[in-house]
């Protein structure tokens, strides 16, 4: 019986394998962005997966390395030797022998929804339909339209932003931002009309800095008469992502509009979740134009997205961040 035991006991390893963890990030060559639901697979053990919203996958393996295929429509499929020990990064390019079909890709997402004033004109409405790409031309563009009107006060506030290709570049910008709006706030007397132009730099941790000018033609009225004026100010905005896996992703903006003789403030968050098979986006924004301060609200519901539409990344927040800018 003792014999038996210690027999038991030696046998034990070799009936249970030690197991493994492979983990890393799938990226696109050209933009450098996360790619999700590439298949990840050891074929030597008919273990599979995919990867998830960022890019990022684990697999387990028998061994300390592993072959591992990526593969993925239009993308060229990849085997590699990777290690448990290290976390590694795959680069998948293009399939130009299946151009004839991913040519014809339009990546571009729909999202409608409700913003507007929350005491002062609440009924209002909002449109983002941002574009990754049409084929193989990448244009990372990400329009916005808001407009609200009650109670005699009314806003439209118009914006594009532009995604730049230059990866990790650090002196040369990562986004364009060119926005315009119009307040006729008249139980305040307060009129604003502004043009801004921004350039955004990402930086480590999920931060980004805006710098940028504005030009403001503000009017007010001024007892029997109304006064206007207009100028230039600088323009100054910082910019957070938080990530939560599963759980949608969380966002803060604030930023400083200054001129010797105005300073105005904003400050805003979103908020992204799922509902059901679809996507949504709270947010809020406080703003302070010396003579007029309130507080804007918004939900935006994800009406369609095109096939292969992605992903959790910069670009697809900077739509989110252009409501709060």
């Amino acid at each position: 019986m003792r014999q038996l035991f210690i027999y038991l006991l030696a046998a034990a390893p070799l009936a249970c394998p030690a197991q493994f963890m492979i983990k890393g990030m799938v990226r696109d060559s050209v933009s450098q962005e996360g790619l999700p639901g590439v298949n990840v697979a050891i074929a030597a053990t008919g273990v599979s997966g995919i990867t998830n919203g960022m890019g990022y996958f684990e697999i387990e393996s028998k061994t300390a390395t592993a072959e591992v295929t990526f593969s993925f429509i239009g993308l060229l499929t990849t085997t590699l030797r990777l290690n448990a020990s290290a976390e590694a990064t795959i680069f998948l390019a293009v399939d130009d022998e299946a151009s004839s079909v991913s040519d014809h890709f339009v990546k571009a997402s729909l999202n409608l929804g409700y913003f507007g004033d929350a005491k002062a004109a609440p009924i209002g409405f909002m449109v983002n339909m941002p574009v990754q790409s049409i084929g193989r031309l990448r244009l990372d563009l990400f329009p916005n339209f808001s407009y609200w009107n009650a109670n005699n006060n009314r806003g439209t506030a118009v914006s594009i932003s532009k995604h730049l290709p230059f990866g990790s570049v650090g002196a040369l910008p990562d986004n364009l931002f060119v926005g315009y709006r119009s307040l006729a706030y008249q139980e305040s007397g307060f009129h604003l009309k502004q043009i801004r132009g921004l350039i955004v730099n990402e930086l480590r941790g999920r931060f980004a800095i805006d710098i940028g000018a504005a030009y403001s033609q503000r009017g007010a009225n001024d007892g029997q008469r109304t006064k206007s004026e207009t100028y230039f100010s600088g323009w100054l905005g910082l910019a957070k992502i938080f990530q939560h896996l599963g759980a949608g992703d969380t966002g803060l903006y604030t930023s400083i509009n200054y001129n010797r003789m105005h300073v105005f403030y904003e400050a805003g968050a979103f908020q992204s979740f799922g509902i059901r098979k679809r996507s949504a986006t709270v947010l809020v924004k406080y703003f302070n134009y010396e003579a007029l301060t309130g507080v804007m609200v918004g939900i935006c519901v994800n009406i369609f997205s095109t096939r292969y539409y992605c992903c959790d990344s910069w670009g697809v927040h900077y739509d989110e961040l252009s409501v709060l800018r």
